[in-house]
């Protein structure tokens, strides 16, 4: 799952930013793709752990992880409502 997002990451970086504020938005989002894989990348850790004390490792960070959710949920929210407004169309929500 991990190269699936990190092919739709590197699409990303590789798109020309369109509007105003499109460079901004464009970050933001490839920021919170970078986020997603994270959460596959704990998964997978946990997942191939050898022992107690490093599932354990690994499922304090899926915590630490998660718990950045709403952060990353509000940056990117309020990067869609600013390149929105600055470009002049709405987003239904």
């Amino acid at each position: 799952m991990e190269d699936t997002v990190d092919i739709r990451i590197n699409a990303l970086k590789k798109l020309e930013p369109v509007g105003k504020g499109g460079e901004d938005f464009k970050l933001i989002a490839t920021r919170y793709f970078e986020y997603i894989k994270s959460i596959y990348t704990a998964y997978k850790k946990i997942g191939e752990a050898k022992t107690e004390e490093e599932r354990m490792k690994g499922a304090d960070e899926m915590t630490n992880i998660i718990n950045g959710q709403a952060a990353v949920m509000t940056n990117l929210q309020s990067a869609q409502a600013k390149f929105a407004a600055d470009n002049g169309f709405t987003i239904n929500q």
